[in-house]
């Protein structure tokens, strides 16, 4: 039976593979070219990009529900708007592993919303809070047996 339903739904992709390619190669149509603009591309600075990678660090650890997560995150959306961005906040409580309540926020910088053709690029820029809550866990665990290692010698 698994074999049988394998065998359909491979056959369904094949044919619906076949028929999405397009191959609108009809006799004496014509091609449709876009005309294409010149667009003006801002030179890179490596050291202005340095800059802006050092002002997102020097906030320290960005774990949410911190002051150093509020404080960056107004910073790249300030600075999303002075780039020219329309900015939009999306804010959202997040339940994490251990049953805390994460307050997350995604910022979102849009460019020329009209235009149909556009690229979305995506970065993290908080910390995630579990490294350090692992890392203080070892420490402790640590302490602890060093604690009993002594009182049993």
């Amino acid at each position: 039976m698994k074999k049988k339903a394998m065998i359909l739904l491979g056959s369904t992709f094949l044919l619906f593979s076949a028929f999405s390619c397009g191959g609108n190669s009809k006799a004496g149509s014509t091609n449709n070219v876009e005309s294409v603009g010149v667009v003006n591309v801002p030179q890179f600075d490596a050291d202005s990009a340095y800059l802006y990678v050092k002002s997102q660090v020097d906030f320290g650890p960005r774990v949410p529900n911190s002051k150093e997560h509020v404080a960056c995150g107004n910073y790249l959306a300030k600075q999303l708007e002075t780039f020219g961005a329309r900015v939009t906040n999306q804010y959202a409580d997040l339940i994490a592993y251990d049953g805390t309540l994460l307050k997350a926020r995604n910022i979102i910088g849009s460019y020329k919303p009209e235009n149909k053709k556009r690229i979305a690029l995506f970065a993290h820029w908080d910390t995630r809070p579990w490294l350090i809550m692992i890392r203080i866990r070892k420490i402790i665990i640590l302490l602890f047996w060093v604690q009993m290692m002594e009182q049993v010698e």
